[in-house]
């Protein structure tokens, strides 16, 4: 991760850029992060920003992901997953759906990580927000199918 700028928030914290995987800490919490998609080959899978395990001493944890540029690849290993294999995360995605229909809602009350897919544009953006036993996941898209759940 690097940092972008020089201004900070409320807590100090600045934006920063992520472009590889990542773990991210109890510090990170009221960042905001720009993501880009590092291109892979196929048998290293997807990029994943792991997020802490739920805790009560996490409540209150929240941050900000943007997807900064859009993705030129069309490979599935391309994208970006946000969440861990441990903790349940209930998922709310917006997409504008396809051209013959109206703006669509997913909704995962299990999910494990939420994604930018390899279609996503730039500006997609997910928040995560912890209450310390589970997290909760909100994201719009421009793209049809822009982000899923797993």
């Amino acid at each position: 991760m690097s940092r972008v700028g020089t201004k900070s928030g409320w807590s100090g914290n600045c934006v920063e850029t992520i472009s590889t995987a990542t773990t991210l800490n109890p510090s990170d919490s009221g960042k905001v992060f720009l993501c880009t998609f590092t291109l892979t080959d196929s048998s290293s899978g997807a990029q994943i920003i792991t997020t802490p395990l739920a805790s009560q001493e996490l409540a209150g944890f929240n941050c900000k992901f943007i997807l900064s540029e859009a993705q030129a690849g069309d490979d599935a290993e391309e994208d970006i997953e946000i969440g861990n294999a441990t903790d349940n995360m209930v998922a709310f995605i917006t997409d504008p759906g396809s051209t013959a229909e109206k703006a669509t809602m997913l909704y995962n009350a299990t999910a494990s990580y939420i994604h930018f897919d390899h279609t996503g544009a730039a500006g997609d953006v997910i928040e995560l927000i912890c209450d310390g036993t589970q997290w909760y996941a909100y994201g719009m898209t421009g793209v049809d199918g822009g982000m899923l759940t797993s």
